[in-house]
């Protein structure tokens, strides 16, 4: 495939199916990440580097049907088929290439599958307020279903932990910590690896301890 600038490269994104497929010909729809140029073409991987790159295509309405030239009787594409049901006269039934069940087919499928946001790995920026306060906070998303942790910042866990829309809020709960900076080193050692503990207990957040590999001193002076 072509080189293209960063600039020029939208990153991480997930589609859970129903969108795109690797196979026209099958029309297999593909669930994962995937990443998309500025020409608008998408490649599986949420980067350049994260390979192999494989093309992706429109998955067609229908899964496993031949090509839509391949079909005399093949369905208009939305737009066209709601202008169908809109100009049907309301004392006659509507055209015969379209039906309700198709209708909502159609529609429903514009919205179902949508790109949404995903956590993000994003250390904390200590600043010299955080250092004379003596604490900041750091932001933590887990994946439902996994025991996976990533550290946030306050603008993506802001959006989580209010449902924001466009984000998949639905697949991962996320948490805030307030961490000591100063102080004595044993203390402050035992000051944050109690707040993780406490947070691990309340919300069940099983080997959230363990990500910190012991390291409840970090960014202390």
């Amino acid at each position: 495939m072509p080189y293209y600038p960063k600039s020029q490269i939208k990153t991480n994104l997930y589609t859970e199916g129903g969108k795109y497929t690797l196979d026209p010909s099958t029309d297999t729809p593909y669930i994962g990440y995937f990443y998309e140029t500025s020409t608008g073409q998408k490649f599986t991987g949420k980067t350049p580097e994260d390979g192999p790159n494989l093309s992706l295509f429109p998955q067609r309405i229908s899964p496993n049907l031949p090509p839509p030239s391949s079909q005399p009787n093949s369905l208009p594409e939305t737009a066209d088929a709601i202008s169908l049901l809109n100009s049907a006269p309301p004392d006659k039934p509507y055209p015969n290439t379209i039906d309700t069940k198709t209708y909502n087919i159609l529609v429903n499928n514009n919205n179902s599958f949508q790109e949404r946001e995903l956590p993000q790995y994003s250390p904390p920026i200590i600043t010299t307020e955080d250092y004379s306060k003596g604490f900041t906070y750091r932001f933590f998303a887990k994946r439902r279903n996994e025991l996976k942790f990533i550290e946030i910042n306050k603008s993506t866990y802001d959006k989580f932990s209010t449902n924001s829309p466009g984000t998949a809020f639905d697949l991962y709960s996320v948490i805030s910590i307030k961490w000591a900076l100063t102080g004595d080193v044993n203390s402050i050692y035992k000051q944050n690896k109690s707040m993780v503990e406490l947070k691990t207990k309340q919300q069940k957040w099983y080997g959230f301890v363990e990500y910190f590999k012991d390291n409840f001193t970090k960014y202390s002076k």
